[in-house]
């Protein structure tokens, strides 16, 4: 594989709905590294830019999705959904995906599994890799942090418009 390609997932508003998680996709190996304590943006002037300079997808859960989706398929479904309109890129490249959040070493093969499965790619292409605080220690991570900080505060309307927004896939 050449390149490899990655993406940094994290969502907003834990807990309660409509959550909306974000994945942030990126070339850039530096972009997974992790440096001094990133601070979490909440003032958006500027997040329009970035969302225009940024590869990214992002769906919204609502409290009916969880009653749907058995609560140990959830992530998976999720991160597969997230990652599915890059399939081709995955394939070809390899994926590193970094979700914020402690995460079962058994749920990080469970989402790998589902995910390959879902996008069609071998076992090895993806890479799953998760931490608390991962949102403030890793740039790509805290890109989707503010994003999805960012659509929390929109509308449905203006999010339903948003070129990112992808649909919950069906998988499980």
């Amino acid at each position: 594989m050449s390149r490899t390609f990655y993406a940094g997932i994290d969502e907003s508003n834990h807990g309660n709905f409509p959550e909306i998680f974000v994945a942030v996709f990126s070339y850039t190996k530096r972009l997974t590294i992790e440096g001094e304590r990133l601070p979490k943006i909440r003032s958006h002037i500027g997040t329009k830019d970035a969302l225009f300079q940024n590869r990214y997808s992002f769906l919204i859960l609502r409290k009916d999705d969880t009653k749907r989706i058995p609560k140990n398929k959830l992530q998976g479904v999720v991160v597969s959904s997230l990652i599915f309109p890059k399939r081709r890129l995955i394939r070809s490249r390899g994926l590193d995906v970094f979700l914020d959040g402690e995460v079962s070493s058994g749920k990080i093969r469970y989402i790998r599994d589902m995910a390959t499965d879902i996008c069609s790619a071998n076992k090895e292409a993806i890479r799953i890799h998760a931490g608390a605080g991962l949102d403030i220690k890793i740039p790509l991570v805290n890109r989707a942090d503010r994003f999805a900080n960012y659509f929390h505060q929109k509308s449905l309307r203006h999010l339903s418009k948003d070129r990112g927004m992808v649909d919950l896939l069906e998988c499980y």
